[in-house]
This record gives C-alpha cells, structure tokens and sequence, in this order.
C-alpha cells in the first residue's frame, strides 16, 4: 500500500516522512502511469510474481483447495519469475508476510524469511486452510477480535528487519532479494506527529470500520519504511555493493488518506479498481531521472527490465 499520491507531490513532503524514497527517484527511471488489475494484495502478489492478471474468484479458489496443489498454477506457471531466475542459474532471496512464500516456493529460494502478518501469526498454516480467505479472517471485519498483538507484532516486524534480516541479505551472495514488506501496510506504529512509535490500538473497542484513522498514521508507516530503505543504501555502501532497485506497490492507493484535505485533487485515480500502482526503478550506476507516461502493466515492466540486466 505505497500510496504514489503522497510519494510524488510536493504538498505532501512537510513532514520529511520519505526522504530516501525522494534520493532514489531522483536518479530513478519512474513509470508515471503504472497500473495492476486488482485492488487487493492477494490478487496483485501473485501478478507480481507471475506477470499475470488474476481475479479474486480465481486466487480465493486456489485458495480453498490448496491440498490438492491448485496453488500450484502459480508456482509452475510459465513465467514465474522465481522459476525463470532458477532456469538462469540466479540465487533468490525473499522476505514475505502473506501468502505462506517460503512453504509455496521453498524448492526456488535460497534464502526466505517469513513475518508475521501484522493481523496474525500464519507462520502455521491452519488446520482449515479455506480459513486463509483473508476475506474471513481479517480482523477488520471483525468485532471481538483481540487488538492486543497488533502494534507489537509490527513493531517487531520492523525490529526484526531493521537488526537482523536485511543485513543477513546485502552481505550475501544472492543474486535477487524480492522483499514484500508490511509497511506501510498497518497496523500502524509510528505518529508522525509525536515523532515516535505509538499503540494506536491499545483501545480494546478499536474498530477501524467506525473510528478514522488519521492520514498522519500511514504517513508514519511511510516513515518506516523509509527508514528501512535507508538501511539497506547503508548496508550497501558498508559491503561495497552495487544494487539495482526496483520498488513497486501491490496497490497504489491508501484509503486511509481520505482524510487528508484536497487529496482527491491529485491527478491519480482513487478508483482501487484501477489499481495505480508506485514504480520505479534505479539501477546502481544511475544519476538521472527519467519519465515514462505512457500507460504499462506495472508486472510486465518489472520482469522486462529484471532481465534485461542478466
């Protein structure tokens, strides 16, 4: 949920939440006018990962009869990018949180750390895996769920981040690091504000259907990963690496940010349906931006210039 609204307009820059997002795209080639077809991650993951456009009906399907191995049409189809990078002999390293990557496609990676899911631990899968309808177990729909864990969890995603996984990662020798992170997903940790991490969800009546959640907390989530990204342009220059980046957003729009004044000004859709997403890549020797306005499949785009640099 990298919202390009606030990544990309200059009105939303007061709070300095994305200052190392701001010096990769200065040197960065920036598709301006990037899409995916769905509105949800469980759909966009998998045409990320496959350059393919898939339907909710048709994910929540696989889904549901995971036993007898339909999620197997996207680890074996036919432009898979995990397996296209093996048929090149290239090493994968992956950090994850939704879709159990490290179980789905653990005879192609190298290296896989699985998170909590910020709602969640699905490090297990459950007894009833039609219960990973994210549509059935998230908490959002839910009244009596327990909030108790969900600042803590995220918060220790990004600890667990911060201090140990991305520098087990830069001082390797893989060769691809695919990164799904959960920021700036929530839940939310860090008010922006108050410039420190915060439990918004300490309020055991919290529910997110009813109560706004103020735009300045996913501004915060930004700031998270921002910080992360930081870490790893650190933990580049300290192992002498020369990385290229891709970032690119399952879905491009926060609705989280409706509070925000004058937003829907923005030039971006607000239709989720349309799914603009955030992408953008910088290859390492690179020192001037570059604008693409011409309409791309954002999947497309990431495994065309993957490639190209093999």
């Amino acid at each position: 949920e990298l919202d390009w609204r606030i990544l990309n307009e200059e009105k939303y820059q007061k709070y300095n939440f994305n200052l190392n997002f701001q010096t990769l795209l200065k040197n960065s080639v920036v598709y301006d006018n990037s899409f995916i077809k769905g509105d949800q991650t469980k759909t966009n993951l998998p045409s990320i990962i496959n350059n393919e456009k898939y339907n909710l009906d048709e994910i929540n399907l696989m889904i549901k009869n995971f036993k007898k191995n339909k999620l197997n049409k996207i680890v074996n189809h036919e432009d898979n990018l995990f397996k296209k990078l093996k048929e090149k002999e290239k090493s994968i390293g992956y950090v994850g949180y939704y879709f159990q990557e490290c179980k789905i496609f653990k005879k192609k990676f190298d290296y896989c750390h699985y998170l909590n899911n910020g709602f969640r631990d699905l490090k297990k899968f459950p007894k009833d895996f039609i219960l990973y309808n994210f549509n059935k177990i998230n908490p959002i729909n839910k009244k009596d769920i327990n909030f108790n864990n969900f600042f803590k969890k995220q918060y220790n995603n990004f600890e667990t981040l911060n201090n140990v996984v991305l520098e087990e990662l830069i001082n390797s020798n893989l060769d691809v690091i695919f990164m799904h992170l959960p920021f700036p997903h929530g839940p939310y940790i860090y008010d922006i504000k108050k410039n420190k991490f915060e439990d918004i969800y300490s309020n055991k009546n919290y529910d997110r259907d009813k109560e706004l959640i103020k735009h300045e907390y996913y501004l915060g989530n930004i700031y998270i990963a921002d910080k992360i990204l930081k870490k790893i342009l650190n933990l580049e220059k300290k192992y002498k690496k020369k990385i290229n980046y891709f970032i690119l957003s399952d879905t491009g729009i926060n609705k989280d940010l409706d509070d925000y004044t004058n937003l829907n000004s923005s030039k971006y859709s607000t239709n989720l349906k349309t799914g603009h997403t955030v992408l953008f890549y910088k290859k390492f020797d690179s020192t001037s931006k570059k604008i693409i306005e011409e309409k791309k499949f954002s999947p497309g785009v990431l495994h065309e210039k993957l490639f190209s640099f093999f």
